[in-house]
């Protein structure tokens, strides 16, 4: 009975580790370098064995996410093992152990040194990133004799220091995201400066004074006697009115 359990196990064995995936010589495996912190460091090369005979050298697939692609020749595999070294024909600094080889998945996001466990997944290339253009209303109430906006953070938004003179600007977000710093001034060094930071991509309606800067009112229905003192310019050729935080047309009307 022992032998014939033992030869059972045996033959359970062979079953397990004689599973190998057909790969067609141009699909990738990816691995997530990162996932040990320090295995990326010191420009490592990134290489695959598979079987524990046939070498791969990996190429960067996705930088910002520390992706690297592993090109499978031809052929049936079973077990892979991630190495790093100092050049892709170096020995080996550091390895995983022989990792089987999934029947689904293409993409390494967890592993771990001199072991044969790993995680598993589908990789998905990063999406393009999409922008999306907001709009700054500014009303300017501070007195000063000069009035620039600059903006530092995701982008220069307004050029160049001292930034731009309009009361209508634009700015973009990448995939919802956006992070500016407004500085308003009048170019006179470290006087005369009010501060505003952007986190949410939206318009924004900013009223601006020597004290510092708020967020308009909601818009509304409403009429404005268009001779008081207010900022006014032209946009999309027609002329544009700001009072009190709130915008107008040239008939008095607030602009929703």
């Amino acid at each position: 009975m022992k032998k014939i359990y033992a030869t059972l196990l045996a033959v359970i064995a062979a079953t397990t580790l004689s599973f190998a995936r057909s790969f067609d010589g141009t699909e990738k495996i990816y691995l997530k370098a990162n996932a040990v912190s320090w295995w990326i460091d010191a420009n490592a090369a990134q290489r695959a064995v598979l079987d524990n005979s046939t070498s791969v050298v990996g190429v960067i697939e996705d930088a910002d996410r520390f992706i690297y692609a592993f090109t499978i020749p031809a052929g049936d595999y079973s077990t892979i093992r991630f190495e790093r070294a100092e050049t892709a024909e170096a020995a080996a600094w550091n390895a995983t152990g022989d990792i089987s080889i999934p029947a689904e998945g293409d993409y390494v996001t967890a592993f771990e040194q001199n072991s044969s466990e790993a995680t598993w997944d589908t990789y998905v290339p990063a999406g393009e990133v999409v922008y999306t253009t907001h709009h700054i209303t500014v009303t300017n109430n501070t007195g000063w004799t000069g009035f620039f906006v600059y903006a530092w953070g995701s982008s220069e938004a307004f050029g160049a220091w001292p930034g731009s003179d309009q009361l209508a600007l634009d700015f973009q977000a990448a995939d919802g995201e956006v992070t500016l710093h407004l500085i308003f001034h009048q170019d006179d060094g470290e006087d005369n400066r009010q501060l505003f930071d952007i986190t949410e991509a939206r318009d924004y309606n900013l009223v601006v004074t020597a004290e510092g800067v708020t967020e308009g009112e909601g818009q509304g229905v409403d009429k404005v006697n268009i001779n008081a003192k207010a900022s006014k310019f032209i946009k999309d050729d027609q002329l544009v009115i700001i009072r009190d935080g709130k915008t107008f047309n040239a008939l008095g009307s607030e602009l929703k």
